[in-house]
């Protein structure tokens, strides 16, 4: 995320950055903006430590328009880090859409959650379960068609 921020104009950082967050899908221009910058940086690292002895820590200074953001992981999470970007093309949305229902919407919490909404006003109840349902953070009504591809 604040790669996003140091890399990308503020009008396309800040919705990307919210999305990367919260939001389960993402819409392909998104996933392309972020492999096109930051998937490149990440891979450019990943093969100058390729032969680092395991669990060394390894940092990397990028630059960003006299600002710099200096990341420290060790070698493993960096490589995590890469498979990130595999995973936007191994996981289908409608999987990915199954398993966060399956935790969102679990019938063994259905008492918790509508005792929660109980106290909530009615807008507020179907907003919360419109979330649940889709997983995207939009303001209600917004149509979800470009939010196409699962978030890792």
């Amino acid at each position: 995320m604040l790669m996003a921020a140091l890399l990308f104009d503020p009008k396309d950082a800040v919705p990307m950055i919210i999305h990367l967050w919260y939001s389960a899908a993402l819409p392909r221009a998104m996933i392309d903006a972020l492999r096109a910058n930051v998937q490149v940086m990440v891979d450019d690292v990943c093969n100058k430590i390729k032969d680092k002895p395991a669990g060394s820590m390894q940092a990397k200074t990028f630059c960003f328009d006299g600002r710099t953001l200096r990341l420290v992981l060790n070698k493993e999470e960096w490589f995590k880090l890469a498979d990130c970007f595999i995973l936007f093309e191994t996981f289908t949305l409608s999987k990915c859409h199954t398993i966060r229902r399956g935790i969102t919407r679990s019938p063994e919490r259905i008492d918790f959650r509508e005792r929660v909404m109980l106290q909530w006003p009615p807008g507020a109840r179907e907003v919360d379960a419109c979330f649940r349902r889709d997983g995207v953070l939009l303001p209600y009504g917004c149509s979800l068609s470009a939010f196409d591809h699962p978030n890792p």
